[in-house]
């Protein structure tokens, strides 16, 4: 009786896990992929998507989230997104997420690195013109987070102020 009811249990709870990871590969399965412009753009649709469109967590919770990988050494985003799915499925879903967010960046960095190591001197221009408009691209997308997020973060004419001459401060030391 008393085994029948452990696998019960277990049979439960394997349930609840596997219908935790199907929904977390349906939702950010792609977010590898596509998330480019660094962690400034991946806070802001890491919001969209878990505050605002799915619900997963309250605005208050990302906020004190955000802080919390701010502050703490390593990439920003991955902390979250960990910390994300952890939160909202357990301890599992959260290191498969992790997996899911940074596998397709590795295997594009080695990829790169391996195709860099066999291009000569001078770039050929065709390949000269995409990284060239991926870098246009880049910066729009990295300036228009920015913004979003400033308008959230900053509220007051005070904190403006000591941002704009934070970063004036920033932008002149060598």
């Amino acid at each position: 009786m008393l085994l029948h009811a452990i696998s019960e249990r277990l049979q439960h709870r394997w349930e609840k896990s596997r219908d935790a990871l199907r929904e977390m590969v349906a939702t950010e399965w792609y977010l590898g992929f596509t998330s480019f412009g660094g962690p400034a753009v991946h806070f802001q649709i890491f919001y969209k998507m878990f505050v605002q469109d799915l619900k997963w967590i309250e605005e208050q919770t990302y906020q004190e989230m955000f802080a919390l990988c701010q502050a703490l050494p390593g990439p920003g985003s991955t902390k979250m997104i960990y910390a994300i799915n952890t939160i909202r499925s357990g301890f599992t879903v959260g290191i498969l997420s992790f997996f899911l967010w940074s596998l397709p960046g590795a295997i594009a960095a080695y990829g790169l690195a391996v195709g860099i190591s066999r291009i000569q001197e001078t770039l050929p221009s065709p390949v000269y013109a995409l990284l060239s408009g991926l870098n246009s691209a880049t910066v729009g997308i990295i300036a228009l987070a920015a913004v979003q997020l400033s308008n959230k973060a900053i509220t007051d004419k005070l904190a403006r102020i000591m941002v704009f001459f934070g970063g004036t401060a920033g932008m002149l030391y060598n």
